[in-house]
Protein backbone atom coordinates (compact mmCIF):
# COMPACT_ATOMS: atom_id res chain seq x y z
CA UNK A 1 0.00 0.00 0.00
CA UNK A 2 1.12 3.56 -0.87
CA UNK A 3 0.43 6.46 2.33
CA UNK A 4 0.12 9.80 0.39
CA UNK A 5 0.63 12.96 2.93
CA UNK A 6 -0.35 16.82 1.74
CA UNK A 7 0.64 18.64 3.95
CA UNK A 8 -0.60 22.17 4.01
CA UNK A 9 -0.18 25.11 6.74
CA UNK A 10 -3.57 24.51 8.49
CA UNK A 11 -4.04 20.28 8.07
CA UNK A 12 -2.50 17.37 6.92
CA UNK A 13 -4.47 15.31 4.41
CA UNK A 14 -3.60 11.46 4.61
CA UNK A 15 -4.94 8.65 2.30
CA UNK A 16 -3.83 4.70 1.74
CA UNK A 17 -4.27 3.39 -1.06
CA UNK A 18 -4.54 -0.10 -2.45
CA UNK A 19 -3.20 -0.12 -6.07
CA UNK A 20 -5.63 2.50 -7.46
CA UNK A 21 -8.37 1.93 -4.70
CA UNK A 22 -8.87 4.71 -1.51
CA UNK A 23 -8.30 2.32 1.42
CA UNK A 24 -8.39 5.29 4.18
CA UNK A 25 -9.04 9.05 3.97
CA UNK A 26 -8.38 11.00 7.36
CA UNK A 27 -6.62 13.92 8.57
CA UNK A 28 -3.92 15.95 11.59
CA UNK A 29 -3.69 19.11 12.39
CA UNK A 30 -0.61 20.67 11.07
CA UNK A 31 1.87 21.68 14.26
CA UNK A 32 5.56 22.67 13.16
CA UNK A 33 6.66 22.11 17.02
CA UNK A 34 5.54 18.34 17.50
CA UNK A 35 8.21 16.28 16.69
CA UNK A 36 8.67 13.03 14.40
CA UNK A 37 7.52 10.85 17.85
CA UNK A 38 4.65 12.84 18.50
CA UNK A 39 3.46 12.99 14.80
CA UNK A 40 4.26 9.37 14.36
CA UNK A 41 2.04 8.20 17.58
CA UNK A 42 -1.10 10.49 15.61
CA UNK A 43 -0.60 8.59 12.61
CA UNK A 44 -1.01 5.36 13.96
CA UNK A 45 -3.16 5.88 15.82
CA UNK A 46 -5.96 7.51 13.07
CA UNK A 47 -4.68 4.70 10.76
CA UNK A 48 -5.51 2.18 13.22
CA UNK A 49 -8.85 3.30 13.91
CA UNK A 50 -9.81 3.05 10.32
CA UNK A 51 -8.61 -0.04 10.65
CA UNK A 52 -5.48 0.02 8.01
CA UNK A 53 -2.86 -2.73 8.89
CA UNK A 54 0.41 -0.52 9.12
CA UNK A 55 2.91 -3.34 7.80
CA UNK A 56 1.14 -3.62 4.59
CA UNK A 57 2.10 0.22 3.56
CA UNK A 58 5.49 0.01 2.05
CA UNK A 59 5.50 3.62 0.27
CA UNK A 60 5.31 6.71 0.61
CA UNK A 61 4.82 10.11 -0.76
CA UNK A 62 4.79 14.11 0.51
CA UNK A 63 3.46 17.23 -1.40
CA UNK A 64 4.22 19.77 1.55
CA UNK A 65 3.82 23.73 1.32
CA UNK A 66 5.14 24.03 4.71
CA UNK A 67 8.83 23.15 4.80
CA UNK A 68 9.26 23.03 8.70
CA UNK A 69 7.45 20.02 8.83
CA UNK A 70 8.24 18.41 5.56
CA UNK A 71 11.73 16.62 6.78
CA UNK A 72 9.87 15.72 10.09
CA UNK A 73 6.80 13.99 8.41
CA UNK A 74 9.21 12.18 6.19
CA UNK A 75 10.83 10.79 8.70
CA UNK A 76 7.18 9.50 10.56
CA UNK A 77 6.81 8.01 6.90
CA UNK A 78 9.79 6.11 6.80
CA UNK A 79 9.68 4.61 10.07
CA UNK A 80 6.38 3.32 8.67
CA UNK A 81 7.16 2.24 5.06
CA UNK A 82 10.84 0.65 5.97
CA UNK A 83 11.83 3.23 3.05
CA UNK A 84 12.14 7.22 2.81
CA UNK A 85 8.97 8.90 0.75
CA UNK A 86 9.51 10.36 -2.54
CA UNK A 87 8.87 14.25 -2.15
CA UNK A 88 7.42 16.30 -5.10
CA UNK A 89 9.75 18.52 -5.42
CA UNK A 90 12.00 20.28 -8.51
CA UNK A 91 13.66 17.68 -10.23
CA UNK A 92 10.91 14.85 -9.52
CA UNK A 93 8.94 13.61 -13.04
CA UNK A 94 5.45 14.84 -12.65
CA UNK A 95 4.56 14.59 -16.35
CA UNK A 96 2.93 17.83 -16.09
CA UNK A 97 3.81 20.50 -18.83
CA UNK A 98 4.44 24.03 -17.36
CA UNK A 99 4.16 27.56 -18.88
CA UNK A 100 5.61 29.86 -16.13
CA UNK A 101 8.33 32.42 -15.69
CA UNK A 102 9.29 30.53 -12.39
CA UNK A 103 8.06 27.29 -12.71
CA UNK A 104 10.14 26.27 -9.23
CA UNK A 105 8.18 28.62 -7.12
CA UNK A 106 5.02 26.99 -8.04
CA UNK A 107 3.86 25.16 -4.60
CA UNK A 108 3.46 21.01 -4.84
CA UNK A 109 -0.06 20.96 -4.22
CA UNK A 110 -0.73 22.92 -7.38
CA UNK A 111 1.42 20.79 -8.96
CA UNK A 112 -0.46 17.67 -7.68
CA UNK A 113 -4.02 19.33 -8.25
CA UNK A 114 -3.04 19.79 -11.90
CA UNK A 115 -1.70 15.96 -12.61
CA UNK A 116 -5.23 14.92 -11.13
CA UNK A 117 -6.84 16.89 -13.06
CA UNK A 118 -5.13 15.97 -16.00
CA UNK A 119 -5.85 12.21 -15.43
CA UNK A 120 -9.25 12.79 -14.39
CA UNK A 121 -11.04 15.43 -16.11
CA UNK A 122 -11.95 17.34 -19.42
CA UNK A 123 -9.48 19.81 -20.68
CA UNK A 124 -9.30 22.94 -20.39
CA UNK A 125 -9.71 22.62 -16.41
CA UNK A 126 -10.09 25.87 -13.89
CA UNK A 127 -8.94 24.38 -10.58
CA UNK A 128 -9.80 26.38 -6.99
CA UNK A 129 -8.16 24.91 -3.79
CA UNK A 130 -9.58 26.36 -0.68
CA UNK A 131 -7.55 26.13 1.74
CA UNK A 132 -5.51 28.45 4.39
CA UNK A 133 -4.49 30.26 0.53
CA UNK A 134 -7.60 30.17 -2.18
CA UNK A 135 -5.46 29.33 -5.38
CA UNK A 136 -7.00 28.94 -8.94
CA UNK A 137 -5.12 27.13 -11.67
CA UNK A 138 -5.20 27.12 -14.93
CA UNK A 139 -4.55 24.29 -17.51
CA UNK A 140 -5.20 24.70 -21.25
CA UNK A 141 -6.50 21.35 -23.63
CA UNK A 142 -3.00 20.19 -24.01
CA UNK A 143 -2.44 19.74 -20.43
CA UNK A 144 -0.45 22.83 -20.12
CA UNK A 145 -0.35 24.58 -16.75
CA UNK A 146 -0.57 28.50 -17.88
CA UNK A 147 -0.87 30.10 -14.71
CA UNK A 148 -2.71 30.53 -11.48
CA UNK A 149 -3.68 33.14 -8.75
CA UNK A 150 -3.64 33.21 -4.87
CA UNK A 151 -6.11 35.04 -2.34
CA UNK A 152 -6.33 34.75 1.16
CA UNK A 153 -8.33 31.95 2.55
CA UNK A 154 -11.57 31.83 4.02
CA UNK A 155 -10.13 31.07 7.48
CA UNK A 156 -7.13 33.34 6.72
CA UNK A 157 -9.71 36.41 5.96
CA UNK A 158 -12.21 35.46 9.14
CA UNK A 159 -8.76 36.36 11.23
CA UNK A 160 -7.84 39.41 9.24
CA UNK A 161 -11.83 40.79 10.23
CA UNK A 162 -10.78 40.22 13.99
CA UNK A 163 -7.51 40.86 14.52
CA UNK A 164 -7.86 44.71 11.91
CA UNK A 165 -11.23 45.81 13.48
CA UNK A 166 -11.61 46.88 17.03
CA UNK A 167 -15.35 45.33 17.17
CA UNK A 168 -15.57 42.79 14.99
CA UNK A 169 -15.70 39.11 16.87
CA UNK A 170 -14.04 35.86 15.46
CA UNK A 171 -16.79 33.68 14.02
CA UNK A 172 -16.36 30.19 12.04
CA UNK A 173 -17.40 29.57 8.36
CA UNK A 174 -20.95 28.35 9.39
CA UNK A 175 -23.28 29.25 7.17
CA UNK A 176 -25.13 32.19 7.20
CA UNK A 177 -28.89 32.37 7.98
CA UNK A 178 -29.40 35.32 5.27
CA UNK A 179 -28.01 37.04 2.40
CA UNK A 180 -28.12 39.71 4.52
CA UNK A 181 -26.83 38.99 8.46
CA UNK A 182 -29.69 40.51 10.71
CA UNK A 183 -26.67 40.68 13.52
CA UNK A 184 -22.57 41.24 13.00
CA UNK A 185 -22.06 37.88 13.30
CA UNK A 186 -23.70 36.24 10.97
CA UNK A 187 -23.10 38.99 8.45
CA UNK A 188 -19.07 37.95 8.46
CA UNK A 189 -20.22 34.71 7.44
CA UNK A 190 -22.64 35.93 4.86
CA UNK A 191 -20.11 38.25 3.51
CA UNK A 192 -17.13 34.88 3.90
CA UNK A 193 -19.59 32.55 2.75
CA UNK A 194 -21.36 34.40 -0.41
CA UNK A 195 -18.52 36.53 -0.80
CA UNK A 196 -15.89 34.25 -1.85
CA UNK A 197 -18.87 31.72 -3.71
CA UNK A 198 -19.31 34.99 -5.91
CA UNK A 199 -15.83 35.71 -6.35
CA UNK A 200 -15.39 31.85 -7.18
CA UNK A 201 -17.91 32.40 -9.95
CA UNK A 202 -16.09 35.35 -11.29
CA UNK A 203 -12.40 34.24 -11.19
CA UNK A 204 -13.16 30.87 -12.40
CA UNK A 205 -15.03 32.56 -15.41
CA UNK A 206 -12.38 34.88 -15.88
CA UNK A 207 -9.59 32.17 -16.22
CA UNK A 208 -12.12 29.89 -18.60
CA UNK A 209 -12.12 32.93 -20.70
CA UNK A 210 -8.35 33.39 -20.97
CA UNK A 211 -8.19 29.32 -21.92
CA UNK A 212 -10.44 30.46 -24.56
CA UNK A 213 -13.00 27.67 -24.25
CA UNK A 214 -15.41 26.10 -21.54
CA UNK A 215 -13.49 24.75 -18.81
CA UNK A 216 -14.15 21.93 -16.89
CA UNK A 217 -14.59 23.74 -12.96
CA UNK A 218 -13.18 21.88 -10.29
CA UNK A 219 -13.15 22.38 -6.41
CA UNK A 220 -10.99 20.74 -4.03
CA UNK A 221 -9.18 22.02 -0.31
CA UNK A 222 -10.98 21.84 2.91
CA UNK A 223 -13.24 24.63 2.72
CA UNK A 224 -14.25 24.12 -0.73
CA UNK A 225 -17.57 21.49 0.36
CA UNK A 226 -19.08 24.66 2.39
CA UNK A 227 -18.94 27.17 0.01
CA UNK A 228 -19.85 25.29 -3.22
CA UNK A 229 -23.78 25.12 -1.74
CA UNK A 230 -23.56 29.36 -2.82
CA UNK A 231 -21.83 29.06 -5.99
CA UNK A 232 -23.79 29.38 -8.83
CA UNK A 233 -21.34 27.78 -11.60
CA UNK A 234 -21.29 24.43 -12.07
CA UNK A 235 -18.34 22.25 -10.41
CA UNK A 236 -17.07 18.90 -9.46
CA UNK A 237 -16.11 19.12 -5.87
CA UNK A 238 -12.92 16.19 -5.74
CA UNK A 239 -11.54 16.53 -2.37
CA UNK A 240 -8.85 13.99 -3.08
CA UNK A 241 -7.61 15.41 -6.18
CA UNK A 242 -4.18 16.29 -5.21
CA UNK A 243 -3.56 13.24 -3.32
CA UNK A 244 -4.63 11.64 -6.37
CA UNK A 245 -2.30 13.52 -8.02
CA UNK A 246 0.41 12.64 -6.03
CA UNK A 247 -0.19 8.73 -6.32
CA UNK A 248 0.17 9.39 -9.82
CA UNK A 249 3.54 11.10 -9.46
CA UNK A 250 4.82 8.38 -7.43
CA UNK A 251 3.98 5.80 -10.17
CA UNK A 252 5.08 7.68 -12.68
CA UNK A 253 8.80 8.16 -10.95
CA UNK A 254 8.54 4.44 -9.69
CA UNK A 255 8.54 2.83 -13.33
CA UNK A 256 11.45 5.09 -13.78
Amino acid sequence: MLIAADIGNTNISICVFREDATVCLTSLRTFPVLTCAQYAAQLRTLLELEGVVLAGITHGVIASVAAPVTQVFAQVLETICGRPPLIVSAGVKTGLKMRLSNAGSLGADMVCAAVGAVQSYPLPAVIADLGTATTITGVDREGVLIGRTILAGVGISLQALKDSTAALPLVGPSAPAHLLGMDTADAIRSGITYGTASMLDGMCQRCAEQLGEDATLILTGGYAAHILPYCQKTYHLDETLVLRGMKAIFDKNAKG
